[in-house]
């Protein structure tokens, strides 16, 4: 069983624990020899103190574009889990239902219990069960809310990739993405059944630009560090 809570944990540890190249002076972490040496001269040889430094932690901000088209139909309690626990887990983030539309949604999440979204006008609102167009989604996402792609941004797909619009837009919407912000990372959820092969040409497309392409199992249960990297399962 998935637990999505822990799922919005782990993203946020992904996306958001990043080590930047900027020091706070700390009383505790690696002696700084440049400081130290550069008080040493203004105390004339006699500083009070060593210096020393932590590197401090880029903080990064979470857009969750979530699939609900036809295709992901089988998916929407988890997609509802999962924009839910985000919210919970970090409040610097935004949420985007897509299909052939984008709405952004992030406002129903801002609530204390799953059971408290408004449903009715969440429904009445966001294009369920149409057909998926991912480039016209990032297209539309960028024209009208360009301002939340930004280099400490992390933007998280969730869709299994079937596309029915132009693929040339997708990948020009992906490098994009990939060239305005920290990451992107695309979980499919296709990906944790035995017999999924990775042959669509939009997810091979998502294989050139994302940081990590994963399944909510493998995303849950292995521990992955770094950037830069892509997690594809083939079977």
């Amino acid at each position: 069983m998935i637990i999505w809570s822990e799922i919005a944990k782990r993203l946020k540890e992904i996306t958001l624990n990043y080590e930047g190249h900027r020091f706070k002076v700390k009383e505790s972490g690696e002696l700084d020899m440049k400081m130290t040496i550069k008080d040493e001269i203004k105390y004339s040889l006699e500083s009070p103190y060593l210096v020393k430094h932590r590197r401090k932690i880029n903080k990064s901000y979470i857009i969750l574009l979530c699939d609900i088209s036809a295709s992901m139909k089988d998916y929407i309690k988890e997609i509802l889990l999962l924009s839910f626990f985000i919210r919970r887990v970090t409040n610097k983030s935004e949420i985007f239902y897509f299909s052939t539309d984008v709405k952004r949604v992030t406002n129903f999440f801002q609530v204390g219990s799953i059971n408290e979204i408004d449903m009715k006008k969440l429904v009445s609102m966001v294009p369920y069960g149409s057909g998926t167009r991912i480039g016209e989604a990032l297209y539309t996402l960028r024209k009208n809310h360009g301002e939340l792609l930004f280099r400490k941004c992390s933007v998280v797909i969730f869709s299994d990739g079937w596309d029915l619009g132009e693929l040339d837009l997708l990948e020009r919407e992906l490098r994009n993405v990939k060239h305005r912000c920290k990451s992107i990372i695309w979980i499919n959820p296709l990906m944790d059944k035995p017999s999924y092969t990775p042959d669509t040409r939009s997810i091979k497309i998502a294989l050139k630009y994302a940081d990590l392409l994963t399944s909510p199992n493998v995303l849950l249960k292995n521990k992955i560090e770094g950037k830069r990297k892509v997690i594809s399962l083939s079977y």
